[in-house]
């Protein structure tokens, strides 16, 4: 755009200098030819003049040129009729229009009259019709320039468009390998010299570093998680062991099993915590598999049946009779849909109700459960998803409050979304899932 205006402002100048030549050059042939009339009239005298003005009016090529000059002799010159002029302006260069005769074209003149002592006047005009074509042509090409700048800076910004949307294309494939947690993916830097190869090149250093330190604390976490969960289960069978023997106290014996019961929620916990970092690694991405989500829904539903027969809940299902295939990991789909079931069981009331609907829309599928339990304060919905959250705050209830983050988990690496709000009274869950 500045090219545009600057060549515009160019063209501009070189019109006013163009327009100002003209007058100039009029300018020179006109005082010519009075310096030659002057020197007539001293020399000669008006008669001579007369004679002098339709001499060079006669044999004059430039049909631009008008000559007027009128005395006691009379008058002579191609003037016909004599113009009337301003007086303040007849002394010095101006510009007039003028019809010779009627009928004829109007003629636009550049003219200047001279007085001499006996009265006499000489009047020089000339044509300019040649300045009002260079005028003429003048907007004819600033129009065009204007016009021609206008589709150049449209075209120009469309590239500018176009470069930018593919660049950020390439920022949103960068995205969405991220978001499916391949931290190993790195943009192309095409420039290393430009703005784009500059933040290409910072944005894959920022990777590498929170790939190091996501890495880092996987590892550390997955390491603890692993190493505890051993001897925690040979713990387990020497408590069982010794929870066998009929010669111990029963009140002893109660505490052993109290200590099972302890051991076993540790061990469900760091089971849980290995399922969330193989569901967050995305390495599960690599398995995915054509899975039928409703079968899944009704073996769990069917799994929970006596819980649900013996606090006496109503189950109201509305399911598909299709098959509701969608492409991801079968064990962790089944573990998200048992914790979200699990957490209605969990929580609804004796007589209560949960309803659970499975729905496809286009190419997303919808499982939405909703119990009438206590719920989930409001202050505290947000923080639901968040890894042992526990809504009970005093920690009576069975539980280790990584079940709803381990869905959460599930759904990011199926590219789907799970989304929890109040059903006054109770929960509503509801998890979208990618076909």
């Amino acid at each position: 755009m500045s090219i545009s205006t600057t060549l515009l402002v160019l063209k501009i100048l070189a019109y006013y200098q163009s327009v100002d030549a003209a007058y100039e050059e009029v300018k020179h042939v006109a005082e010519a030819h009075v310096a030659e009339i002057n020197q007539g009239m001293e020399t000669y005298g008006p008669a001579y003049v007369k004679e002098l003005v339709d001499a060079i009016v006669r044999e004059n090529k430039d049909k631009n040129l008008y000559m007027g000059f009128q005395g006691d002799e009379g008058r002579s010159g191609n003037f016909s009729p004599w113009p009337k002029l301003n007086k303040k302006n007849a002394s010095k260069w101006h510009e007039i229009y003028f019809r010779q005769n009627k009928g004829e074209q109007l003629l636009h003149l550049y003219v200047r009259q001279y007085h001499y002592q006996d009265g006499e006047q000489l009047l020089m005009g000339y044509d300019l019709k040649d300045v009002d074509y260079i005028r003429a042509a003048f907007v004819r090409i600033l129009v065009e320039n204007i016009i021609l700048s206008f589709i150049l800076s449209f075209l120009l910004s469309l590239l500018l468009v176009w470069l930018l949307n593919r660049y950020l294309q390439r920022v949103n494939v960068s995205f969405d390998h991220i978001m499916l947690g391949d931290l190993g993916y790195r943009m192309k830097v095409i420039s290393p010299i430009d703005q784009f190869g500059v933040l290409a090149t910072n944005f894959n250093r920022m990777l590498e570093w929170i790939n190091a330190l996501v890495n880092t604390a996987k590892d550390s976490g997955n390491a603890l998680a692993h190493d505890l969960r051993t001897p925690l289960s040979r713990h387990r069978l020497e408590l069982v062991a010794l929870s066998q023997n009929s010669q111990m106290p029963s009140e002893l014996r109660q505490q052993v099993v109290d200590a099972i019961e302890r051991v076993d929620m540790l061990v469900e916990m760091f089971d849980n915590i290995l399922t969330i970092a193989k569901a967050e690694s995305r390495s599960a991405t690599e398995l995915f598999e054509r899975v039928n989500l409703a079968d899944i829904v009704r073996d769990i539903v069917d799994f929970y049946e006596p819980m649900f027969e013996d606090k006496k809940v109503t189950i109201v299902k509305t399911l598909p009779d299709e098959d509701i295939s969608i492409l991801g990991d079968e064990q962790l789909l089944r573990q998200a849909v048992m914790n979200v079931i699990d957490n209605a069981a969990k929580y609804v009331p004796y007589k209560g109700t949960i309803d659970i609907v499975l729905s496809k829309n286009n190419h997303q599928v919808t499982l939405v459960i909703v119990d009438n339990g206590p719920g989930i304060p409001p202050h505290m919905i947000d923080k639901a998803k968040d890894r042992f959250f526990r809504a009970d705050e005093s920690r009576n209830t069975k539980g280790v409050g990584l079940g709803l983050s381990l869905v959460n988990a599930v759904a990011m690496l199926h590219r789907g979304v799970l989304e929890l709000s109040n059903n006054d009274p109770g929960l509503k869950v509801c998890l979208t899932l990618n076909c």
